[in-house]
Parts: C-alpha cells; sequence; structure tokens
C-alpha cells in the first residue's frame, strides 16, 4: 500500500499526509461514517510513508469487530505487504479467517492482493471463501444482469480466472462468471420474483409493497462529461442546477432507495448523441418517457449499465475518474 515519492503531477508525500488529515477530520465531523473515514485515512497515511500510523488507525477498528473490523484487519495485512513484512501479512491474514468474516469483500481484496503477489493457491483459498459468503440472490442477481459491474460478479471472474491458471476444469460457477464485455443474459426469474423491468420513481413504494425487497429500479443519469451537452440541447429536461449539485442528488436518491426496500439500482449513462440517435431512428423524441425508457432497457440488454453502489475502490459512477470513496460516495454526499 505504500507508495514511493514519484516526479511529474504524482501526489507527494505531503499530499497523501493532507488527505490523510482531511479524512481523520471526517471521521469526527461525520460520526455515522467513522469507519470509512478511519480507512481511509490509514490508506492514506500508508501511502504517506506513515505505515505504523496507519495501523494504529485500524486496530481499534479491529476490536470493536463486525464488517468494519475485517475491511481494518485486511488493510493491516496489505501494509505490512507493502512495507515487505510478508510474516506479518500472512499472520493478519490467518487472524482474519480466524475472525470466520462473515462478508465477502474483505475476502475478495485478500484473494485479490494474493494473486497479485503471484501466490495463486492462497488467492483461490480468499475466493472460495468470498463465494461462500454469497447469498443465492447475489448469483441470481448475476445471471440475470449485466454481471460484470456486480460484487458478485467480479468475485466469480476472479475465481474462474485463478483456476484457469491453475488448470482446473471449469466448474459451475466459473460457466456462470461473467465474460469480458457484454453478454447475453442468462437463467430464469424465480417464481414470485420482482420484475426485471423499469420501475419509476415515483412508483417504487407500490412496487415494494407488491413485491417485496426484491424490486429492480433502473436509472437513467448523465455521466460528467455527458452533463453539459444534455443541457445545451435539452434545457427544459433537466431541473437547472450545478453540476455538483446534480451529481450530490443522485447520489441521495439512490441511498433514499436502497433504505426504502429496493434491493437493485441500475444506473445507465445517457449519452447525448446515441440518444438523439436512437429517437430519431423510433420516430420519437427524448422528451417522451416512453422513448427514454425504451433506450435505457437497450442499453442494459447490450450489459451497458453499472450497478449501484460500486466498489469502494472502484471508479465513480459518475465518470471522474476518481474512487468512488473519493467522489459521490464519500461521506459530504450522504
Amino acid at each position: 500500500m505504500t507508495k514511493r515519492r514519484s516526479g511529474g503531477n504524482e501526489p507527494t508525500f505531503a499530499d497523501y499526509a493532507a488527505e490523510a488529515m482531511r479524512s481523520e477530520a471526517d471521521a469526527e465531523q461525520y460520526p455515522e461514517s467513522r469507519a470509512d473515514c478511519l480507512l481511509e485515512a490509514a490508506e492514506s497515511w500508508a501511502r504517506a510513508g506513515e505505515p505504523e500510523r496507519a495501523s494504529a488507525l485500524l486496530r481499534p477498528l479491529i476490536a470493536e469487530g463486525g464488517e468494519n473490523a475485517e475491511y481494518a484487519r485486511f488493510a493491516v495485512a496489505d501494509i505490512a505487504f507493502g512495507t515487505g513484512d510478508t510474516e506479518l501479512g500472512y499472520a493478519e491474514l490467518a487472524g482474519l479467517r480466524a475472525a470466520r468474516p462473515r462478508h465477502d469483500g474483505p475476502c475478495q481484496l485478500a484473494a485479490e492482493l494474493l494473486a497479485e503477489r503471484g501466490d495463486l493457491a492462497g488467492a483461490l483459498e480468499w475466493y472460495n471463501l468470498a463465494v461462500a459468503r454469497l447469498s443465492d440472490a447475489d448469483l441470481e442477481e448475476v445471471a440475470l444482469s449485466s454481471a460484470g459491474y456486480l460484487t458478485a460478479g467480479m468475485v466469480l471472474a476472479g475465481r474462474a480466472a485463478i483456476r484457469s491458471h491453475l488448470g482446473f476444469t471449469p466448474d459451475d460457477l466459473d460457466r456462470l462468471a461473467p465474460e469480458p464485455g457484454p453478454r447475453a443474459l442468462r437463467g430464469q426469474a424465480r417464481t414470485g420474483a420482482a420484475p426485471r423491468g423499469f420501475t419509476p420513481i415515483d412508483k417504487i413504494g407500490e412496487a415494494v409493497e407488491e413485491h417485496g425487497q426484491q424490486t429492480r429500479v433502473q436509472v437513467l443519469v448523465y455521466r460528467r462529461a455527458d452533463l453539459a451537452e444534455a443541457e445545451s440541447r435539452w434545457p427544459d429536461l433537466l431541473i437547472p442546477e450545478a453540476h455538483d449539485v446534480y451529481y450530490r442528488r443522485q447520489e441521495q436518491q439512490c441511498r433514499q432507495m436502497s433504505e426504502n426496500g429496493t434491493s437493485s439500482i441500475i444506473l445507465v449513462a445517457a449519452e447525448p448523441q446515441p440518444m438523439a440517435e436512437y429517437a430519431a431512428l423510433h420516430g420519437g423524441t427524448v422528451h417522451d418517457d416512453d422513448l427514454r425508457l425504451a433506450y435505457l432497457n437497450a442499453k442494459v440488454a447490450r450489459g451497458d449499465s453499472i450497478a449501484w453502489p460500486p466498489p469502494r475502490n472502484g471508479p465513480c459512477w459518475c465518470g471522474s475518474g476518481v474512487k468512488y470513496k473519493k467522489c459521490c460516495g464519500s461521506p459530504a454526499n450522504r
């Protein structure tokens, strides 16, 4: 996790230290996000060349137990490997495994870390632990959707890649794993499952009541590279507001939907020129709700969508190129 100072425009140790202090301040200002902020602060301190200070922030989280403790234990192992202390790194991973992690995320991270180090056998053990923590609903979602964007899909894809490198014959989970690029949808919805189609935002409450908490919501959003063009083309289609306000509102809307029982939120990028061409081809207008819905469904069918929330360390859904946890997923947007 630690990084050397480099030239050019790369962040310096001082930059990382400043970022770490901001994250520690956020932990005080946003107590509901304290653990996330401390994890981010620890990562920045490690990158600033202060691994001891980073680990000191993580030890209390480990003592508190729960999901945050699992991520903190992984982070300590990552820091140890980054400083060259391989023995401590493996010891921390052993401690994480002995604590019987309940969540797939830390297991996936441990698998990726060992795979990067060339320990494929160790990586496979952690991928198997991650898969064992996926629910039937997680696996079904992979089968029915653009799985390459789903956490469960990434776990299965990572496991399949490691098994292939080790020469194993593909099993059922390997065959379920997403392939690079768009692919056809596979599988059948279980009896009584919520519809896979679009649920209008103002109908979410009714859909949850009718179908339970398996409601799937798909939302058109404009990424940062496209929002200005969309405003210029269709000024009466969007609410007049600052771009930062637009993305904050979209993020908060997704969080509210999730808290209200929506189990699957899929974001689909509305690209102005392709959407205009789609409207012309089908003899409609982008101001027509039905046409925008058809455009959305066409993109989803091609696998051109992203599940919300994206991984904390993955790129933000808004297209900024920044990690989600540092962009729309930061505590300030909650």
